[in-house]
């Protein structure tokens, strides 16, 4: 009897409409009592076969569901990088525009939605550096490396940025020899600049950074 009532379970399962049916048209009544008699007979058999029958289709909705978040997600991400894009592009138009304040202020925009990424930090320094904020370019700078540069020669440069800031606020001459040496290292041609860049005129005064780079 137990068997029997899993037959409309079942029907249900295989999508048939022998139950809606048998409404109008009374003899299937005897058909779906003979799928009862069989399952009754076979109850093992088809207890098994229903139970796995049942779990395909509940791992299928699953895996469904899950294919259909990962969309979701990836759709998402999409968006949000293509977002973070724009707002960097526009925060270097502001920078070739001298708005500045904007600049930083669009770099923040970027920065909320990956705050885990070091371009949107490196973008925020120099803009701090043209408000001559140079602590404060200094710590983005910081940032940016610590979060890392899509190229090596992406990180030379975040490098060589963050000397300047370091001789702009005074640090110890030290300090932006390890941070030029660290740049020039992944990137030779920024030697030529360290005995050029104004940037640099402070910290070139000291006889220490004339002999590390051999000025």
């Amino acid at each position: 009897m137990g068997v029997a009532l899993v037959v409309p379970l079942f029907l249900q399962m295989i999508a048939s409409g022998l139950v809606k049916d048998a409404s109008t048209e009374p003899h299937l009544y005897l058909v779906f009592l003979g799928f009862c008699v069989v399952a009754a007979a076979a109850s093992h058999t088809f207890i098994e076969t229903v139970t796995k029958k049942l779990l395909r289709e509940v791992q299928a909705s699953r895996t469904d569901a899950q294919n259909a978040r990962d969309e979701v997600e990836k759709m998402h991400s999409e968006v949000a990088d293509n977002t973070y894009e724009k707002w960097l592009q526009q925060s270097r138009e502001y920078r070739e525009k001298r708005q500045y304040l904007d600049a930083l202020t669009t770099a923040d925009q970027a920065i909320r939605i990956h705050p885990e990424k070091g371009r949107a930090w490196a973008h925020k320094s120099v803009a701090a550096y043209y408000l001559k904020d140079f602590q404060k370019a200094l710590d983005y700078g910081e940032k940016a490396v610590e979060l890392g540069a899509p190229t090596e020669a992406d990180k030379a440069k975040y490098l060589f940025n963050l000397a300047c800031y370091k001789s702009h606020a005074s640090k110890p001459i030290a300090e932006t020899i390890d941070t030029l040496k660290e740049a020039v290292s992944l990137d030779p041609s920024l030697k030529d600049d360290i005995a050029a860049d104004e940037d640099l005129a402070k910290a070139r005064e000291a006889l220490l950074f004339r002999e590390a780079f051999g000025l």
